[in-house]
């Protein structure tokens, strides 16, 4: 009885299959006297065996080749639509396609690095207008304190100087009184009298005034 080797689900069937069918050819031939050698049986064997593993090679190679050229004709499409391709030219072949799908690809490199250099150099004007607009801030600080002081201390030295300037009317009246007093005791025994004009009230100037016209 032959020993059957351990490979997959199919290749099991196939060998069960010719197994039994290489069994039932030997109980034949047995029968009739002239048994088939057993190594012509191995031999046999081993070749259906590397024929159906090379089939099976074959396809899995087609099937792969299959779907990487689909994927190739994908990508050549995909990139026929992003790469503007030549108007003047008719017929569109893959190295042309390549060769100009390179120079945009050289020429987005170069866009590319000029606008980073645009992007740091406006970074650093922003910073540059942050900062003066943070010391133009504290300047404005510093001079509305400054402002706000120098009004308090302006209305404080005005507020002193109307008290100064009451204090010293207030003085003159009184020595004006007190020269109006001696005068009048002096020229008493006299019998002088000295008629001193009242100051009039701001109401009877207006009718005074209204009388004159």
């Amino acid at each position: 009885m032959l020993k059957v080797p351990q490979v997959g689900t199919l290749d099991l069937l196939i060998q069960a299959a010719e197994f039994l069918e290489n069994k039932d050819k030997c109980d034949r031939e047995t029968e009739h006297g002239y048994a088939t050698p057993a190594y012509r049986i191995g031999q046999n064997y081993r070749t259906k065996i590397k024929t159906v593993r090379r089939s099976q090679n074959r396809t899995s190679h087609n099937e792969l080749e299959k779907n990487r050229r689909a994927h190739l004709r994908n990508c050549l499409d995909g990139l026929k639509a992003i790469v503007p391709l030549n108007q003047d030219s008719t017929r569109h072949t893959t190295l042309g396609l390549l060769t100009q799908a390179r120079t945009l690809i050289e020429n987005l490199k170069r866009d590319r690095k000029h606008v980073v250099g645009e992007k740091l150099k406006l970074e650093e004007e922003r910073n540059t207008l942050r900062q003066r607009l943070h010391q133009l801030e504290i300047s404005r600080r510093r001079r509305d304190s400054t402002g706000s002081s120098w009004s308090s201390g302006r209305s404080e030295s005005s507020n002193d100087s109307d008290k100064d300037e009451e204090i010293i009317d207030v003085t003159d009246i009184s020595e004006a009184s007190e020269t109006l007093r001696a005068l009048q005791s002096s020229v008493r025994p006299n019998l002088i009298t000295i008629n001193v004009p009242k100051a009039l009230s701001l109401s009877s100037r207006v009718k005074q005034a209204k009388i004159a016209t």
